[in-house]
């Protein structure tokens, strides 16, 4: 066999290339091979978990998870980084009057994910004003428009029952009520367990047209709400065709014209 027609195999063979790099982060590239005539091009079909933009709520002094973004204030925090560590364009805003809080959170509580999560040891609380109740908004915004994204928010008590509602508003609007047993994580709607995933708590939300998710903290009248965090997951990326040479699809061509061949017949001849 002739050294160019055992390079053209060779491409043929090595069709599936995978790295398994971390939850939620494994990567798939396909090629597939489509002949057309002279014309041949190759599809890279991606199948790509993603990065989790994570923000933490507390006081300086509190950890935050690796690659989590501290807020300890109210204000616009812009560019937030991913788990990863890189920039993605997507900014928080905070608004209301929150207090931060240190809390001796119950590991069995603590979802498995990478980077670890057990570093979310901290709140921003406030005490509602009678029947009037405390509020914290939060709104993502530079998202792109009427798009799904996974969504967790992070509730988070030391000492006593949390209890809060949380209202979503994005190209539709939800709420759920938020409860979990002192120093006891909650995700979402549900209390957190060291035996699951984070991303099996996930909350896929559609953003609005103008590229925005929001969401509103109530404490229960004469209560407080405390949140721990909220994090969000990309969406994936969208599959691109790219075309390459011509020359796989000119050798099958002049198979099928001698004898009828596929390329991979073609390839097996001997030189």
């Amino acid at each position: 066999m002739s050294p160019c027609v055992r390079r053209i195999e060779n491409h043929m063979l090595k069709t599936k290339v995978s790295m398994d790099l971390k939850p939620r982060r494994s990567l798939l590239l396909q090629l597939g091979l489509a002949s057309f005539g002279a014309i041949a091009v190759w599809s890279f079909l991606s199948e790509q978990a993603l990065a989790l933009v994570g923000i933490n709520f507390g006081g300086s002094v509190n950890p935050s998870p690796t690659n989590w973004t501290k807020v300890t204030t109210t204000g616009t925090f812009s560019n937030l980084i991913d788990d990863s560590g890189t920039p993605t364009g997507v900014s928080l805003t905070v608004s209301g009057s929150p207090t931060p809080f240190s809390v001796n959170t119950a590991s069995s509580s603590i979802p498995s994910d990478a980077p670890s999560l057990s570093n979310l040891r901290s709140n921003f609380y406030a005490f509602s004003n009678g029947a009037t109740p405390a509020t914290l908004q939060l709104t993502f915004s530079n998202l792109l428009p009427n798009t799904s994204y996974g969504l967790y928010t992070f509730g988070l008590r030391g000492g006593g029952v949390s209890q809060q509602t949380v209202t979503i508003t994005g190209a539709s609007t939800q709420s759920f009520l938020q409860t979990a047993p002192a120093d006891t994580l909650a995700i979402n709607n549900q209390v957190g367990n060291s035996t699951r995933t984070l991303q099996s708590y996930v909350l896929p939300v559609i953003s609005s047209s103008s590229g925005t998710i929001a969401l509103n903290y109530a404490g229960a009248p004469s209560g407080l709400y405390t949140v721990a965090g909220v994090a969000i997951d990309p969406p994936p990326p969208v599959p691109v065709p790219f075309a390459f040479s011509p020359l796989p699809g000119l050798l099958a061509a002049w198979g099928l014209r001698n004898g009828k061949r596929t390329l991979k017949q073609f390839a097996t001849r001997k030189a």
